[in-house]
């Protein structure tokens, strides 16, 4: 989040950290403006990512200063130690990630600390959800005045991105894991340009997570603990669908999120829901599950009047084998891809040592 913050700002006073550190040229006015655009900006007091993030950054930034020989301000050592006195709760599992978008806006989204939480990795955005929001955005033009359906939409950063970013017709977020909807809805209604205030949320439950494990537990726990624990419309901002286990932003009836378990149910609600555009990252991992998915594609791609979806499927390709599997049931179920062209410009920081796959899929069988 630092390091972009300080290459996405434009103002004549902004400096770009690594270059001033690297060619010595970073006085006492550099580092105030490093630190005023990084942990002591506006944003991030807000969004404050995890403390144990913002002790590494400025760790870091102690010792490339201490390497380049230059006198540090005080601010410096004053940020830093008030940093080292701070301590994190060892319950709490959320901190704040930024991203910046194209058109200038953010989206901050509150996520896990850890890869697998509360028996999902649901609660972390995954480098194929940024991979696919780059690709959309210089692809928007094929989302323009579209129905777009979310699979799997985890904390919702592509879908949110988008709807910042290009022109779509309505948006239906999906996922099936109760704390990962939970979080989803409460990040979208404070990212939607929504009349919701995100310090009501943190208030609710602030950096933890809860999911009842069982009956039992639900009948142990208060009524605040199972507004935590169940999956359950915020009333007060979210209004019933139009099918079943759907909701509807009340302030934007064009914004939309649905609990989806792939393997449940015959899901004839999505003849009704007829998406012109089926978007998802990360969804291949598991071979267990991949039948469930084609299985839903199969049914939101075959084509009905005046209708022909298309999907497009981020991978990152961990597996081969996991990727070929994929690949075979969609070929088997009639539906056939395609790879298409990565992303010219990278928006975002993150790994992408491993390759990540695009692929467009439509339906071909009869």
């Amino acid at each position: 989040m630092f390091r972009h913050i300080l290459d996405s700002r434009t103002s004549s006073n902004t400096v770009h950290a690594t270059e001033l550190i690297t060619n010595a040229q970073i006085g006492p006015e550099e580092q105030k403006a490093v630190l005023n655009a990084t942990v002591l900006n506006e944003l991030c007091k807000k969004y404050p990512p995890s403390v144990a993030y913002q002790k590494a950054f400025m760790k870091t930034l102690l010792h490339k200063l201490e390497e380049s020989e230059v006198e540090m301000c005080d601010e410096i050592y004053e940020v830093y130690t008030d940093l080292l006195q701070q301590t994190e709760d060892e319950d709490d599992i959320l901190c704040y990630k930024t991203y910046h978008l194209p058109n200038g806006e953010t989206v901050s989204l509150q996520e896990s600390i850890h890869l697998i939480s509360q028996g999902t990795t649901g609660l972390n955005t995954w480098q194929a959800a940024l991979h696919l929001a780059e690709w959309a955005f210089e692809n928007s033009g094929l989302l323009e005045n579209k129905k777009v359906l979310e699979l799997g939409s985890g904390l919702g950063l592509t879908g949110i991105a988008i709807c910042k970013q290009c022109k779509l017709r309505s948006l239906t977020f999906s996922d099936c894991h109760p704390q990962v909807l939970y979080l989803l809805m409460h990040q979208t209604s404070a990212q939607c340009e929504t009349r919701y205030r995100y310090g009501t949320v943190i208030r609710h439950y602030g950096n933890k997570l809860y999911v009842p494990a069982s009956a039992d537990d639900l009948e142990e726990e208060s009524d605040d603990e199972l507004d935590i624990g169940i999956f359950t419309p915020d009333e007060e901002f979210w209004e019933e669908g139009d099918y079943a286990e759907s909701y509807k932003l009340c302030c934007d009836n064009r914004i939309s999120l649905l609990q989806l378990d792939w393997s449940k149910g015959s899901h004839d609600f999505l003849d009704k829901l007829a998406p012109d555009i089926i978007l998802a990252a990360d969804v291949v991992y598991d071979k267990e599950v991949i039948p469930s998915l084609v299985r839903i594609l199969l049914k939101v791609l075959k084509p009905k009047k005046n209708n022909v979806p298309i999907a497009y499927i981020a991978s990152t390709v961990r597996n081969e084998d996991t990727r070929d599997f994929f690949l075979i049931n969609l070929a088997n179920e009639g539906l056939a891809y395609e790879m298409v062209e990565p992303p010219k410009e990278k928006t975002f920081h993150y790994d992408d040592i491993i390759p990540i796959e695009i692929l467009r899929i439509h339906y071909s069988g009869t």
